[in-house]
């Protein structure tokens, strides 16, 4: 519980830092500001249901799909930029839609999506970093788009490991040390996230 309150503060605070002072009502910044608004109140609500022991992971499966959808809406200067960009990147929705498809049918392809999703998420932002990298070389490190995918870019490469191995153990959630391997790969993950977020609201890029 206090792990997941300091990681609702942190994001109250970069949402509150990086609306400060923004006078373009729409500029990346705020549009940024938008979704550390939402993932606050998925994290609210991630406490509050875990407060009266309800089952919450759902809101974790909620909070990806948003998440999908709007770093593709974020990043659409990026991956609309060229024709191999924009193949590549919907090869890789294609193939999301069609494991989420297959999971309705057969039962044990379901508890792979998010793992999945997870792997989607890892091979966009290489793709995208790898366009940023091409494109904008020379003032990288100012860029608000790059500091946003090495954030996510470590979070989601650091819980697969966690993802990947609960699916083919299924019994590792019973297991203390994996439970306890996995609270501190989250936090790390956290971490290293909102750091980088933290880094992408000071620059101007």
């Amino acid at each position: 519980m206090e792990i997941s309150h300091a990681s609702s503060i942190f994001l109250l605070t970069l949402f509150v830092f990086s609306t400060i002072g923004n006078k373009n009502s729409w500029s990346r910044a705020n549009r940024f500001s938008l979704f550390l608004g939402i993932s606050l109140i998925f994290e609210l609500g991630s406490i509050t249901t875990a407060a009266f022991g309800i089952h919450n992971f759902w809101i974790f499966k909620i909070f990806l799909i948003v998440e999908l959808l709007y770093f593709n809406y974020f990043h659409r200067d990026i991956l609309n930029s060229t024709i191999d960009i924009r193949g590549i990147n919907a090869i890789l929705i294609i193939a999301l839609i069609i494991s989420s498809i297959l999971g309705f049918i057969f039962e044990f392809i379901n508890p792979w999506f998010l793992t999945i999703l997870i792997i989607y998420f890892i091979a966009q932002n290489g793709l995208i970093l790898l366009s940023l990298f091409k494109q904008r070389s020379d003032n990288l490190l100012q860029q608000s788009q790059f500091w946003v995918c090495i954030g996510r870019l470590s979070y989601f490469m650091l819980i697969f490991f966690i993802f990947f191995g609960a699916n083919i153990f299924n019994d590792l959630y019973k297991n203390v040390i994996f439970l306890n391997t996995f609270l501190v790969t989250n936090i790390v993950a956290n971490f290293l996230r909102y750091s980088a977020y933290t880094k992408s609201l000071l620059v101007n890029g």
